[in-house]
């Protein structure tokens, strides 16, 4: 960013007036709401945002322009986005959403997440650059997944992988708080009831040493 520019901060911006603000740098303290708009760029330069921010249905291929902190939740599904660079680095909402896009990687993800993490719907073959911890679920169903490798090492809630070729369960996060949905022809019913047993007693000593 040049530093030379000047700062604006602003309530919320929505398509009912961000016109005032493009190409301006902006801090928001409120929601940017910008979903369903037609637009295939992001016009103005957030630097923070503490409510959501909220792009999704657009023709979108790129997030320049994106805060690099969002306080609520991030949504920039069903856009063109072939990747994440631009996206936020830290999103403290409850749901985080790029899915319906045409990912090939999850790079430029969150290091973490504490909320639930949707990047179904992509393009991608490896779950590399995913988060390492995810607070609630992860769903990754419906791309060109072969295995789990590059899985968040946790995930507080369920884990979808289904609607993708997996071949292998290899890679799969080491804790999950639900169940793993998996639905590969490929993966037989024991190999996922096996796993989904190592989660539930690795539950049950979680609950017992937070007790």
């Amino acid at each position: 960013m040049d530093m030379e520019k000047e700062i604006i901060t602003v309530d919320h911006i929505s398509r009912f007036n961000y016109t005032n603000y493009i190409d301006k740098y902006v801090i928001v303290e409120g929601d940017v709401l910008l979903q369903s708009m037609g637009i295939a760029i992001i016009p103005i330069n957030f630097i923070k945002v503490y409510g959501d921010f909220i792009c999704y249905e657009n023709e979108l291929i790129d997030l320049e322009g994106c805060p690099e902190y969002v306080g609520g939740n991030f949504d920039c599904s069903d856009n063109n986005l072939e990747s994440l660079w631009y996206a936020p680095k830290v999103v403290e909402g409850i749901c985080y959403d790029c899915s319906c896009n045409k990912l090939a990687s999850l790079e430029g993800s969150p290091e973490t997440f504490n909320g639930s993490f949707f990047c179904n719907g992509n393009e991608f073959t490896s779950l590399k650059g995913a988060p390492k911890k995810v607070g609630g679920s992860f769903y990754c169903c419906n791309n060109n997944l072969t295995s789990l490798e590059g899985s968040p090492d946790y995930v507080g809630s369920e884990f979808d992988c289904t609607r993708n070729p997996l071949t292998s369960l290899e890679g799969a996060p080491e804790f999950v708080g639900g169940r793993l949905f998996c639905d590969s022809i490929h993966i037989q019913k024991c190999e996922l009831n096996l796993v989904n047993e190592r989660y539930r007693k690795l539950n049950v000593l979680h609950k017992s040493y937070k007790g």
